[in-house]
């Protein structure tokens, strides 16, 4: 009797808790489904940054080469679906120290500086071969591609150019490597949009080469400079000569036809004379004769000439 009575009341006290869990399970199902949808509610929105492209990764179909989406707010299914996001903004990415050799076996440094971004319409290709856009678990599509690229490139076009053509020639040898490297990266689907060559370092030896060459070449012009200049004054004195002679020969000819040309003479003779005495801060007595000073007593004529001329025809 005793065991049936503890039965009875373990019963009704199990028929109690069983209605007490079945009023519960109403509020507790609502909360777990307000839960899940705020979960999924969160979960199925992501955001595109400016500036940035979209592409999606299903669990079961992989990429979509069909879904692109640009800057903004987007839908999704929570697990099953993962957007990978893309910057499309042109970047700018340095490689220093690249060393190559040139058609004349000398060895060049180069730095060089890339502009590209990846080509927005070829997302789902450039995810499937070269990467995302940013280093995660897998290195990022430029990590991957552009340094192969960029040393591929430089050693075959500086190749083709001696050492002094890469200084004289810098733009066209720029241009160049940009045409082959926007080949080879279309490929990957990648946009080249610039290449600069931002600095040449060569050997110490072909340094020193160019250095004692400079001086040589400024050595032979020095030279010439020198040759030039002993020729103007040799020029320069045969000048002075045929002026001389040419002064001489107007002199005599202006004696023969007017002998009151040297009476000309000897008066401006007498004038700087004249001045140079008056200037001078000491006294001075001299003859006035002896100095020409006194130019009425000395006045040369035809006859003095005539005579002057018969007197040495004589001897």
């Amino acid at each position: 009797h005793r065991q049936t009575t503890l039965s009875i009341r373990n019963n009704m006290a199990l028929k109690a808790l069983l209605s007490r869990l079945q009023m519960a399970a109403g509020p507790l199902v609502g909360l777990a489904g307000l839960g899940g949808l705020g979960y999924a509610g969160s979960n199925a929105i992501f955001t595109v940054e400016g500036g940035h492209r979209a592409i999606m990764y299903n669990r079961l179909s992989g990429i979509d080469d069909n879904y692109a989406v640009d800057e903004g707010y987007h839908f999704m299914v929570p697990w099953f679906q993962r957007p990978i996001i893309y910057e499309i903004r042109t970047k700018q990415r340095e490689f220093r120290g690249q060393k190559t050799g040139t058609k004349d076996l000398q060895t060049v440094s180069v730095n060089l500086r890339v502009l590209y971004k990846p080509d927005a319409s070829r997302l789902p290709f450039l995810y499937r071969t070269c990467g995302p856009s940013t280093d995660t678990d897998i290195p990022a599509f430029d990590n991957n591609v552009l340094p192969s690229v960029v040393t591929e490139v430089l050693k075959g076009v500086i190749s083709g150019f001696n050492a002094d053509m890469l200084v004289t020639r810098r733009e066209g040898v720029s241009k160049q490597i940009r045409h082959q490297m926007e080949q080879r990266a279309e490929s990957f689907g990648i946009i080249i949009e610039d290449v600069a060559i931002t600095d040449l370092a060569f050997g110490r030896q072909y340094e020193q080469a160019v250095e004692l060459k400079q001086i040589a070449q400024q050595d032979a012009q020095r030279a010439m400079l020198y040759v030039e200049k002993a020729r103007q004054e040799k020029q320069q004195k045969i000048v002075e000569a045929e002026g001389e002679q040419r002064s001489a020969e107007l002199i005599g000819k202006s004696i023969r036809e007017n002998p009151a040309y040297l009476n000309l003479e000897k008066i401006r003779a007498a004038v700087d004379i004249a001045n140079t005495v008056s200037q001078s801060a000491n006294r001075v007595y001299l003859n006035a004769d002896s100095l020409l000073l006194d130019v009425n007593a000395h006045t040369i004529s035809e006859e003095s000439l005539g005579k002057k001329d018969s007197s040495s025809s004589y001897f």
